[in-house]
C-alpha cells in the first residue's frame, strides 16, 4: 500500500489528496514522525487547503509539539 501511495504522490504532485492518504497511512502505522514530515510538506504546498492544515496540526499534536499546533490553530482559516 505504501509504495502505491508514494508512487501516486510522485506521479501527480499537484494533488493534495495523495498527501492526505500518505499521512493517514503513517498515522495508522504509528509512524508519526513520517506523518509529520509529509503533512508539513503538503500543508506548505497547499496553504489554502484546510484539510491538509488540520491534518498537519493533528500530526504536530501526535509528536507532542503542542505550542506549534496551537500557533497553527490560530492561523488556520476553515470558514471564510
Amino acid at each position: 500500500v505504501l509504495v502505491d501511495l508514494q508512487q501516486a504522490a510522485n506521479l501527480n504532485k499537484g494533488e493534495w489528496r495523495f498527501g492526505k492518504s500518505l499521512v493517514t497511512y503513517f498515522i495508522t502505522e504509528k509512524q508519526n514522525d513520517k506523518a509529520l514530515h509529509v503533512a508539513s510538506d503538503y500543508a506548505t504546498r497547499f496553504p489554502q487547503n484546510y484539510i491538509m492544515g488540520m491534518l498537519y496540526i493533528k500530526t504536530l499534536q501526535l509528536e507532542k509539539q503542542y505550542a506549534k499546533a496551537a500557533q497553527m490553530l490560530d492561523k488556520i482559516k476553515i470558514i471564510p
